[in-house]
């Protein structure tokens, strides 16, 4: 069963990653370096707020949806999720209107899109909890679709900058939506015990979009180039390309490693072996295209963004803690240590920060890929303790 759900999660991975990255490449040269630049900052805001509308309710679902380890039954947190979903995504929107920020519009509709891709990713959730690969795999590919031709719909016979993107990707996860008949009435005031469990994932998710995303912000900050910041987000995305690839065999080690986390053997020879395999594909996937980057580069956006390969260059060095703390993140949820999982994903926040407050001034965009570097080093450092015994 396994190998057939990673089948179908792999070509749905696939599928995603390349409508994905097709859709970015041509929003790179539709948009321009200065407006791609404008564009990856307001998307770094909003997904600050997805991770509040989230509210760490999919990694929970997906996990109990596989085994129960609470009195809560799965279905009682979807509906939780989805009130969840709703009061946050109301709360963003009056504080956006309150603030009265020039970029408003722009925020809004990106937070109405953030909102509705939060619901569409508890559907998700709850299908691979469940093991369900094959209608999992069959709605990533075809939300991702849908999704692709209504942003180009939109950036092409409407709007052509931001605003335009997030409005047509709130109408195509709207659309996909719709397709699948998706309507379960919402529920608020979950028990205690859910909130306090969620609350973890919340954190983790923080966190992690903090390091991930707080350079694109401090570029803006610090009044770096718009067009460099375009060119290290064009070079970023190639980067989180590489992490699609790794998605669906991480989906399906979650719930293979979910069923095993009380006989200790069995877990401790299935994550040596995932540890080992995505540490070979990284290094052979990062070598091949630091030979290759500037041609990728140029082929993928332009002309324009050939200055960016260096970039990529130092970002796949990065690939290689990354890949296999994707396996140990995966790992630290699975077998209940979402606590330490937190406490050093907010420590590698905090390294990241302090190391681009260093290097972004002193260095520019090349600064902020060798924060990235040391991010995923220490990170792995300490996942590798939180899940030692375990190995």
């Amino acid at each position: 069963m396994w190998l057939r759900g990673w089948a179908n999660q792999t070509a749905a991975s696939l599928w995603v990653a390349a409508v994905s990255m097709v859709l970015v490449f041509a929003l790179g040269r539709i948009l321009g370096p200065a407006d791609f630049g404008e564009y990856n900052y307001l998307l770094t805001l909003a997904s600050l707020v997805a991770i509040l509308q989230d509210g760490g309710f999919k990694t929970l679902l997906q996990r109990e949806s596989a085994h129960r380890s609470m009195d809560v039954e799965p279905l009682a947190i979807l509906r939780y999720a989805l009130g969840h979903v709703l009061l946050v995504s109301m709360a963003a929107l009056a504080l956006i209107a309150w603030l009265g920020d020039a970029r408003r519009t722009s925020m809004a509709c990106a937070v109405g899109a953030m909102a509705l891709l939060a619901v569409a990713n508890i559907l998700s959730a709850r299908w691979r909890g469940q093991g369900r690969y094959a209608e999992d795999a069959l709605w990533q590919a075809g939300l991702r679709s849908i999704t692709a031709m209504a942003i180009l719909g939109c950036v092409v016979f409407w709007r052509p900058d931001s605003t335009g993107v997030f409005v047509g990707w709130a109408c195509g996860i709207a659309l996909a939506l719709a397709a699948v008949r998706f309507a379960v009435p919402p529920r608020w005031r979950p028990p205690g015990v859910v909130y306090r469990t969620a609350a973890a994932f919340v954190l983790i998710d923080l966190a992690t979009t903090v390091y991930f995303r707080i350079d694109i912000v401090l570029m803006e900050q610090w009044g770096v180039p718009a067009a460099d910041i375009g060119r290290y987000a064009a070079a970023y995305r190639l980067f989180e390309g590489g992490v699609l690839l790794l998605a669906p065999a991480a989906t399906v080690f979650f719930r293979e490693l979910r069923l095993r986390w009380q006989n200790r053997d069995a877990a401790r020879a299935l994550l040596r072996r995932a540890l080992v395999a995505v540490t070979a594909l990284a290094a052979a996937g990062g070598l091949a295209v630091h030979w290759i980057a500037e041609p990728l580069l140029v082929l993928a956006y332009g002309e324009p963004y050939a200055a960016a390969a260096p970039l990529l260059s130092w970002l796949m060095l990065a690939f290689l803690f990354l890949a296999p703390n994707y396996v140990l993140t995966q790992a630290a949820v699975a077998l209940g240590r979402e606590r330490w999982y937190a406490a050093a994903v907010c420590a590698a926040a905090a390294v990241n920060v302090g190391l681009n407050f260093w290097l972004l001034p002193r260095f520019g965009v090349e600064g902020a890929a060798w924060a990235s570097i040391a991010t995923e080093a220490v990170l792995m450092l300490l996942l590798y303790r939180g899940v030692r015994s375990w190995l």
